[in-house]
């Protein structure tokens, strides 16, 4: 085999072992996401019942990998599932 030809392979494996990688992370991040949604939907069903947390579901579907944070101290934080919707739905802007 010619030098250049082990190049071109060392090359390929490189890129596919690259491709490989950011796939995974994507994939990760993607289940993370997923998860985390899962537990505040829980988390709010549990504390105000379980039709808020299907609207919750909802409006996480929406929202940005961000509001995550700013959505599990809404619901520390609010008194009622109202509340913790109207808080949800815009943004999560605390007071």
């Amino acid at each position: 085999m010619s030098w250049q030809i082990v190049e071109a392979i060392e090359e390929a494996r490189e890129q596919g072992v690259a491709q490989g990688l950011a796939r995974g992370r994507e994939q990760g991040v993607a289940q993370g996401r997923e998860q985390g949604v899962a537990l505040l939907v829980r988390l709010a069903a549990r504390k105000f019942g379980p039709e808020t947390g299907e609207q919750l579901a909802g409006i996480l579907r929406s929202a940005s990998a961000d509001a995550a944070g700013e959505v599990a101290d809404a619901i520390l934080d609010c008194d009622t599932g109202g509340e913790l919707l109207a808080k949800a739905a815009n943004g999560c802007s605390t007071d």
